[in-house]
């Protein structure tokens, strides 16, 4: 399955599960005498350092070794931005145009098949989409 959501771009290193991961995240927490509840405000953040677990394999460590990177991309190309990176970035117009950014670094930097590049290209047209539809709901 490949994810488009929260888990985009992350795979075990050992296994190659997709499905899902223990994610060590930050919370802010109300907390009284009597108990604790997730905070009214809070949102769930993580990042590329955060501890993360495999539940197939048992796998462990920072998120990025987690993070796979498409075919043909070499370490000098920008890191694969993550869909947790929303909770980082709460305007959708500056995070759509993060990912089009990337999208267009990488693809101008991977030599590889025909379809995958049309799939850089699919994705490149949806990324303006949202920021269009974003910029719509700004106005």
């Amino acid at each position: 399955m490949t994810n488009i959501g929260n888990l985009a771009g992350i795979r075990c290193p050992e296994c190659g599960n997709e499905d899902r991961f223990i994610i060590t995240a930050t919370i802010q927490a109300e907390v009284t005498d009597l108990g604790t509840d997730v905070a009214d405000c809070s949102d769930w953040h993580w990042d590329d350092q955060s501890m993360t677990r495999c539940p197939e394999c048992d796998r462990d460590g920072p998120l990025a070794e987690f993070q796979m990177q498409p075919e043909g991309v070499t370490a000098t190309t920008p890191a694969l931005p993550t869909m947790q990176s929303i909770t980082a970035t709460p305007n959708l117009l500056e995070f759509a145009e993060r990912e089009l950014q990337w999208l267009l670094d990488v693809k101008v930097q991977v030599e590889a098949p025909s379809s995958v590049m049309l799939g850089f290209d699919q994705a490149i047209k949806a990324a303006r989409a949202v920021i269009a539809e974003a910029r719509g709901l700004a106005e």
